[in-house]
């Protein structure tokens, strides 16, 4: 009994002091106590330093809300090494779209795209559609291995046909907003043709 005392005696004692910048933050933004998510790198500071969520202008390539606004990726080739795009979603932007081309000499080349962005901020997923028909060919999954600290990751694997041109689109979800507070967020799209 004494010894129960004691160790919750020295533990009281013990109370980290967690330095700002040194958390991401977490889902909706969350942070230890005392402290406030930064929007500008979604990390933990102090409430009086905390900078507000932008998109850089070389991320926000807009308009591209629609597939047939999206930014088209330049020369494809049947398989390549992934190209890699950096985007945003700011508040109350429906979705980015990229549009992919296909060689018409590729005949069935397989896709494999990834998304990953701060899991501070809303939550983004990934569709695949055929531009000639709008049909949807395939949505994200979640993906087999981890994504770096702080971020989420999700995965698209889908069969294209040469001659056919393709977009994949990244939307909110929905989910992981702060009710409305934290309704952006910032990406890296992966896509490789294989």
């Amino acid at each position: 009994m004494r010894v129960a005392v004691l160790s919750s005696v020295l533990l009281a004692a013990c109370t980290p002091e967690i330095a700002t910048g040194s958390y991401f933050c977490g889902p909706d933004s969350t942070c230890p106590e005392g402290q406030a998510c930064n929007p500008a790198d979604h990390t933990c500071t102090l409430a009086g330093i905390r900078k507000p969520f932008e998109c850089e202008a070389d991320l926000d390539a807009e308009p591209d809300d629609s597939p047939a606004l999206g930014y088209t990726l330049g020369i494809l080739e049947c398989t390549m090494l992934p190209v890699v795009i950096a985007g945003c979603m700011f508040i109350d932007d429906p979705a980015d779209w990229v549009r992919l081309p296909i060689p018409a000499d590729c005949g069935t080349v397989e896709i494999d795209a990834r998304i990953s962005y701060p899991v501070a901020f809303q939550q983004l997923g990934l569709s695949l559609i055929d531009t000639t028909s709008g049909v949807e060919l395939a949505t994200d999954e979640e993906c087999v291995f981890q994504s770096e600290s702080g971020d989420d990751l999700r995965c698209l694997a889908a069969s294209l046909t040469g001659g056919v041109t393709y977009a994949i689109g990244v939307s909110p979800t929905g989910d992981g907003d702060c009710d409305g507070d934290c309704a952006f967020n910032r990406y890296t799209l992966r896509a490789q043709l294989k």
